[in-house]
C-alpha cells in the first residue's frame, strides 16, 4: 500500500520514493502531474473523470496547500451526480487523512498540491 511516510517543503516520501509534483494517488497507483499545480487543474480533473468512468472509490481527497480553495462548481456537480465522496482539505491534514483511510482499507482517491 502506498502510505506516506515523510512530507515536507515540496515533496511527499511513499513507499521509499521522493515525490516533489502534484500528487495523484488511486487505486495504490500514483500518477504524477509535473505540469500542475492545482488539484483543481484541467488536465488533473480530465483524468479524474477518466477514472472515475472505470472505478468506485469511497471518497476522493483534495489536498489543495496551505489554505483550503473552494472547488469548481462544475466538479462539485460532477461529483454529486456520480454519487462520489469528496472532502476538500490543507495539504497537511490530506497526508494524514490519506494515510488513516488507507489503514482502514478504503478505497480512496487523493489529489494533494505539494507545499
Amino acid at each position: 500500500k502506498a502510505f506516506i511516510s515523510a512530507y515536507g517543503k515540496k515533496y511527499v516520501v511513499i513507499n521509499k520514493i521522493k515525490y516533489h509534483n502534484l500528487l495523484f494517488f488511486y487505486d495504490n497507483k500514483i500518477k504524477i502531474f509535473k505540469d500542475a499545480s492545482d488539484p483543481f487543474d484541467k488536465v488533473v480533473l480530465k483524468y479524474l473523470c477518466l477514472i472515475l468512468d472505470d472505478l468506485k472509490f469511497d471518497i476522493i481527497l483534495f489536498g489543495t496547500g496551505e489554505n483550503l480553495k473552494t472547488m469548481p462548481e462544475f466538479l462539485k456537480k460532477y461529483l454529486i451526480e456520480k454519487k462520489c465522496n469528496f472532502e476538500i482539505m490543507s495539504t497537511n491534514s490530506a497526508f494524514n487523512t490519506h494515510n488513516i483511510l488507507l489503514s482502514e482499507g478504503r478505497k480512496l482517491v487523493s489529489i494533494v498540491k505539494l507545499i
